[in-house]
């Protein structure tokens, strides 16, 4: 694969978390892992790379096990890997499954709820709506919470707990808050990544400049959805994220191995406090 200016993608990333580490930026990126190999992955560490996110795309056993087999490898070079799993209705069910064998892995999991607003990352359904029943979500996000409390979860506990705040992705960001803002092609500064301004850096003085908090504030009426990293950041939880801070400095220092006997250790704890949750992994 190739950037429009003919240069090779890997060379190109390879080259901008280069950059950002010496701008001592935290650099992770996010991958479906098909092009990665023990020498390019040790090349994204020495380059600065502190996390790398494996995107679950094909809902299969196959899918997972070529992730698994990236983050392990990753994991193994010393970044921090976490497979991203998006919960549908049809996938919700399976999300504890998932968790517990990746874990199980030495790899971090983490779950966000799909999103329906039409923009960038998400289409509008053209039948029935695939965000999960409340029911479900509950479900699932208990059993994550268990396997949080080991650190192996990169969800926060807020948005574990607080699905019933959010049900059905109708969470607003505050609009007199930058808890998190996203900056998009050509500079642009926008609320999040489905959610564009016309501003950039050059048209206002800061984000206290009125004009920024008057488009901002126009376009979070009109939201209502949920991004799971923006809820995150407007409700952190940061004792609850010690352990996960503890096992990714691990991981960073030498220690996959120890992560995953931990996570090992943790799965089958957690099976055990909660013997009503199907852990299986129900993947074909």
């Amino acid at each position: 694969m190739y950037t429009k200016e003919g240069i090779p993608f890997y060379d190109h990333t390879l080259a901008a978390v280069e950059y950002a580490a010496k701008k001592r930026m935290l650099v992770g990126i996010a991958t479906n892992g098909d092009d990665l190999t023990r020498d390019k992955t040790r090349a994204l560490r020495k380059s600065g790379l502190l996390s790398m996110t494996l995107s679950l795309h094909t809902e299969t056993k196959k899918g997972l096990d070529h992730l698994i087999k990236g983050g392990r490898m990753a994991a193994e070079e010393g970044i921090i890997p976490t497979i991203q799993v998006v919960a549908t209705s049809q996938t919700a069910d399976s999300l504890p499954g998932i968790a517990a064998y990746t874990v199980e892995n030495g790899i971090l999991i983490s779950a966000t709820v799909v999103q329906e607003k039409g923009v960038n990352f998400s289409a509008v359904p053209t039948g029935e709506s695939l965000v999960p029943s409340l029911e479900q979500l509950t479900t699932a996000y208990r059993g994550l919470r268990g396997l949080k409390k080991f650190g192996l979860v990169r969800n926060n506990r807020n948005f574990l707990s607080r699905s019933d705040e959010y049900f059905p992705n109708r969470w607003k960001c505050d609009p007199e808050k930058d808890h998190f803002i996203h900056i998009g092609a050509g500079g642009t500064i926008d609320v999040c990544q489905e959610v564009r301004t016309n501003l950039t850096f050059d048209d206002i003085s800061g984000l206290k400049d009125p004009e920024w908090r008057k488009q901002k504030e126009a376009l979070v009426e009109e939201c209502n959805c949920l991004y799971q990293c923006y809820f995150e950041a407007s409700n952190p939880d940061i004792k609850g994220d010690l352990t996960t801070i503890g096992v990714a400095l691990l991981i960073r220092n030498g220690g996959a191995g120890l992560v995953r006997k931990w996570g090992q250790f943790a799965a089958d704890r957690v099976k055990r406090l909660e013997p009503d949750i199907d852990w299986t992994l129900s993947l074909n």
